[in-house]
């Protein structure tokens, strides 16, 4: 408390951050909800918790009262801000939203690509929006193609790493695993050829489950489709990467 009461030096406030907090909350409840009936006007208190109010497993009733009175007070005086990551499925409504914050409207397939790609990493997401932001320069929207042009992934894999990650249904993995393996010109035949001898693999390997036989020849449709679109023009790595995404789900 001592710190938040020194007025600040050169500045107009000073700011106090407890990381990790959750101990230090619940041994000092009762003093921090004293400081906090009447805080220093110059002072800022940062605290960094897991939870709110903070989960102890201390009975007495002294700590459960404090911690009730700070919860009060806190939500009185101060601001509760939630810094958790967005869930898998609200992700790409937190990428488009991200972009909007640019002025730049993210096409709902890119923003899916992106989020599978890098995952609840808000950091590395931000990182990558910037790029991308920067990439387009004055065209308002981000496409798929965009994302596939700027987003990078790195390590190396074995081939049939991707094959493994599609079985798995793991699509970030994929993703990144692909993006190695299209390192040059023609390799988005050899990586289609790959897939579709594990599509007629797995099909063969369905037997009379109907469900994965299916599911093998919607993917089989789906190979194709690719095949002749990359063949008509369509830009290849945008192509697989949509096609690995399909065949994940």
């Amino acid at each position: 408390m001592d710190e938040l009461r020194t007025a600040p030096l050169l500045a107009g406030r000073r700011i106090v951050i407890v990381r990790d907090s959750d101990a230090f909350v619940i041994e000092h409840a009762a003093t921090l909800a004293k400081y906090l009936a009447a805080p220093a006007g110059t002072g800022t208190l940062i605290l960094l918790v897991n939870s709110w109010p903070p989960k102890t497993q201390r009975k007495d009733s002294d700590t459960i009262a404090a911690i009730k009175a700070l919860t009060k007070i806190v939500g009185k005086v101060g601001e509760l801000t939630n810094c958790s990551a967005p869930s898998s499925a609200a992700l790409p409504k937190w990428i488009s939203q991200a972009a909007e914050a640019h002025g730049k409207n993210m096409a709902p397939q890119a923003a899916r690509m992106l989020a599978e790609w890098i995952g609840a990493d808000l950091a590395r997401l931000n990182g990558e929006i910037e790029k991308l932001v920067l990439y387009v320069g004055d065209r308002k929207g981000i496409s798929s193609a965009d994302v596939s042009a700027v987003a990078v992934a790195t390590g190396g894999y074995k081939p049939f790493a991707l094959t493994n990650a599609i079985g798995r249904r793991d699509t970030r993995k994929a993703l990144t695993i692909l993006a190695e393996m299209l390192t040059s010109r023609g390799e988005e035949i050899k990586t289609l050829g790959m897939l579709a001898w594990h599509v007629r693999k797995m099909l063969a390997k369905a037997g009379r489950n109907t469900a994965a036989a299916a599911k093998m020849r919607r993917d089989t449709r789906k190979l194709l489709a690719a095949d002749l679109a990359i063949k008509s023009g369509a830009d290849s790595a945008t192509t697989m990467q949509l096609l690995v995404m399909d065949l994940c789900s």
